[in-house]
């Protein structure tokens, strides 16, 4: 407990007025969690996160053709991000005024440029327009989904779907077999979506946070 304090101390010592701590935990880490409510953190929002291991079949699907953003596509695709992720953990009250929009645009343009995110798949109707994307990244043997949204026009009509299969395709085109996604707790819409498609809990958790 009295390192915790210490490093607590110095972490804000080191930071100015309206300054936040951000600190994700297990929910299992029972000790922890109630050590920082004691030092003045507060649990702002819960999550999980899923996996799930890709059966490498999925390349004999033709109609699986993996597309990738560039630049031109980002404003559209940032479009679809401010529409889609109106729960985020990023509230004004911690991060700033707009602040959810301002974070997920960042995210969106990043990805496309391979920075953070290693790029951002996309989903196209007919008319050739995007309709959805996900953004993901190679960590050391599994590959991790980022952002993943559907346009507002076409939600429930199994494109999320569609999508998570696009990730599996460019997980078996980079070697790897296993894919890890996570949700906010309160989103049983995703979490639906993840296991009807497979994917088995690997751990839950709280975001606290601490404003100076």
């Amino acid at each position: 407990e009295d390192v915790i304090k210490v490093h607590l101390d110095t972490e804000v010592n080191n930071l100015g007025s309206g300054d936040l701590i951000q600190c994700k935990i297990n929910i299992e880490n029972l000790k922890s969690i109630e050590k920082l409510t004691k030092y003045g953190f507060s649990i702002e929002d819960s999550g999980v996160t899923y996996e799930m291991t890709v059966d490498n079949k999925i390349l004999k699907r033709s109609d699986f053709r993996v597309e990738l953003a560039v630049e031109k596509d980002r404003k559209v695709i940032q479009e679809i991000a401010q529409d889609a992720f109106s729960g985020t953990r990023f509230k004004d009250s911690y991060f700033g005024v707009n602040s959810a929009n301002k974070i997920y645009k960042h995210w969106v343009s990043a990805a496309i440029k391979g920075v953070h995110d290693d790029c951002c798949l996309i989903k196209k109707n007919k008319d050739e327009l995007i309709i959805g994307f996900a953004t993901v990244k190679k960590v050391d043997n599994y590959i991790k989904i980022g952002l993943i949204a559907v346009d507002n026009n076409y939600k429930r009509k199994g494109i999320a779907k569609e999508l998570m299969k696009l990730v599996e395709v460019y997980a078996v085109q980079n070697n790897v077999d296993r894919i890890m996604v996570t949700t906010q707790c309160n989103n049983n819409a995703a979490k639906s979506l993840y296991r009807s498609m497979g994917y088995s809990i690997f751990s839950e958790f709280y975001w606290l946070y601490f404003k100076v």
